[in-house]
This record gives C-alpha cells, sequence and structure tokens, in this order.
C-alpha cells in the first residue's frame, strides 16, 4: 500500500489515487458564506493591526508569521464549541493508499478540551529549499480529515473545508468528498480567490467565522450536545 505524507505529497502523486475535480470559482459562493461581523470583531481586529505595523511578512520565518498573522485571526473565528489548534497529527487509511502528516492548523469542534470533529483545516506554505505550491498539500489534508470524519460518522456530512496561506494571502476551499471505499474516492474542490489578510482582514474574518457556522450546523445532529 503506497502511503504518502503531507509535506511531500504534489497533485501528480494524489491524481493517481483520486478522482479530482477542479470546479470553476464561484465568488458569490463565498460572499454568501460570509458572516457578518460585530463591533466586537472589529475591536480585535484593531487591536492585532499593529503587531503586524512596519514588518515585511515576506521577510518573518513560519513560525513567526504563523504567530503574528495566522493563528491570531483562526482563533477570532471560534464560536461556540468550536476551538483552534496547532500542529495536529493525523492519519487517514484509504484502500489503496495511506496519507498521514501534521495539520499546521485546525478549526474544530472541542471534546472535552481535545480536538473532537475537525471543521476547517489550514496549511501554511512552506519556505526556502522546501518551498513547494501548497495546494496539493492541503487537498490531501481535507481528503484525510474528510476520510476520519466518516469513519466516526458514515452518514455525515461530505463537505469539508480549507485554506491555505501563502505569507499573509489566504485562499479558501471548499470540497465534497465521496466513495471512500472505492479504489479512487472521488473530490471536487472549489477555491476562492486569494485574500491579502490584513488589507481584506474583515473579509478574510468573516468568511472563516462563516465556513464556522455553517459547518457546525450542518454537524450538529451529530455531536455530542454536552461538547
Amino acid at each position: 500500500m503506497e502511503r504518502f505524507t503531507f509535506s511531500q505529497i504534489s497533485s501528480a502523486t494524489l491524481r493517481p489515487y483520486v478522482s479530482l475535480k477542479h470546479r470553476p470559482e464561484t465568488p458569490d459562493y463565498w460572499l454568501t458564506l460570509s458572516a457578518p461581523l460585530d463591533a466586537r470583531d472589529r475591536e480585535r481586529l484593531a487591536v492585532l493591526a499593529p503587531f503586524l505595523d512596519g514588518l515585511r511578512l515576506a521577510g518573518l520565518n513560519e513560525a513567526t508569521l504563523w504567530a503574528r498573522a495566522i493563528y491570531p485571526l483562526l482563533m477570532l473565528a471560534e464560536q461556540s464549541s468550536a476551538r483552534t489548534w496547532a500542529g495536529v497529527p493525523l492519519r487517514a487509511e484509504f484502500p489503496a493508499f495511506v496519507l498521514e502528516g501534521t495539520l499546521d492548523g485546525v478549526i474544530g469542534v472541542s471534546d472535552l478540551g481535545d480536538l473532537g470533529r475537525p471543521l476547517l483545516i489550514v496549511a501554511e506554505a512552506k519556505r526556502g529549499l522546501e518551498a513547494s505550491d501548497p495546494q496539493p498539500q492541503l487537498l490531501a489534508e481535507m481528503l484525510a480529515v474528510a476520510r476520519c470524519n466518516w469513519e466516526a460518522v458514515p452518514h455525515g456530512p461530505r463537505e469539508i473545508f480549507g485554506c491555505y496561506t501563502i505569507s499573509d494571502v489566504w485562499t479558501f476551499a471548499r470540497a465534497r468528498v465521496g466513495d471512500f471505499d472505492a479504489e479512487r474516492p472521488t473530490f471536487e474542490v472549489t477555491l476562492s480567490r486569494e485574500h491579502a489578510a490584513w488589507v481584506e482582514a474583515e473579509t478574510v474574518l468573516g468568511i472563516l467565522k462563516g465556513i464556522v457556522a455553517h459547518s457546525l450546523a450542518a454537524w450538529a445532529p451529530y455531536l455530542d450536545p454536552a461538547s
């Protein structure tokens, strides 16, 4: 059985094992999904902004960029039982292959303080000699999470959300996954346009909050009421 790590996967290695389809960008969908911000959201964004003033984000190392520009926005999208995690190990076994590695970031349902059901996966583009297109990594991570969700709740939602970041530029993804027991599971994905987070901070946070609210509603019938 073939085994792939998230950080090393490419479109060429993924396609023989997955029936992958890209649907055209639908900007209206992301606008409709986006949640309105309230005064408290805007106050929190205003508090974060000075910590990035004057910084050359492209020159920051991955850990610093994650801590100052990415993770804080994810935390602002928390609501109800949804919390943010970083560095989450994951392994998913399919009939013909295995996906494994560490997720850079996850917003998911908190279950007694631990990550329960993942709702949104975040992949940060690597820098330097290890740099590569982050999109295949994100899609592989979304596929793996969808598999784990399906194993836990076979009749639950087949939809999964993700995003990848390059410096402070965010691209969101929505996927429908099926045929988990087939040799080649189906994976249909739609991507958003790119958003420069600290120019479009309100837009990015609105989409993040909308994804979390939408996903919590979809999973509500399958979640422990105590979560």
